[in-house]
C-alpha cells in the first residue's frame, strides 16, 4: 500500500556535466559532447548516483521532495512532452504494474521504450 521509494533510472545532463564526468571518472569534452557520450553519464541507477554523487550511506531516506532537504528533485517548468507507461525493468515481481513512466522521444531514457496503457 505506501511507496517506499521511487526509482530514477536515467536522467538528461543538462548542466553540472563536466562535474558529473569528474565524479565518474570520464573524459568528456563539451566541444565534441552528443547524445552518446552524455548517456554515458547517466544511463541507469548506478551511473546516474555516481555522477550526482549520491551515496546510501549519506543520502538514504531524504526526502526528495523538500526544498529544505540538501538533496531534493525541483521543477524547472519546462515542458517535457508526452509522458508514457510501460514495463518496469530489472523485475520479477509486479513487473505488469504500470508503474515505469518516461518522456516519450527523449533519448536519455533506459530501458525498453515499449508504451503500455495505463
Amino acid at each position: 500500500g505506501t511507496a517506499g521509494a521511487v526509482l530514477i533510472r536515467a536522467l538528461e545532463p543538462l548542466a553540472g556535466i563536466e562535474e558529473m564526468a569528474l565524479n565518474r571518472d570520464l573524459n568528456l569534452s563539451l566541444e565534441t559532447e552528443h547524445v552518446r557520450m552524455l548517456r554515458a553519464l547517466t544511463s541507469g541507477p548506478a551511473r546516474l548516483c555516481e555522477a550526482l554523487d549520491i551515496t546510501r550511506t549519506r543520502d538514504d531516506g531524504k526526502d526528495l521532495t523538500s526544498p529544505k532537504s540538501d538533496l531534493w528533485i525541483a521543477s524547472d517548468r519546462s515542458r517535457w512532452g508526452e509522458i508514457a507507461c510501460g514495463p518496469r525493468v530489472g523485475i520479477t515481481q509486479a513487473a505488469d504494474w504500470p508503474l515505469r513512466f518516461y518522456v516519450v522521444g527523449n533519448p536519455f531514457v533506459s530501458g525498453p521504450k515499449t508504451r503500455r496503457t495505463p
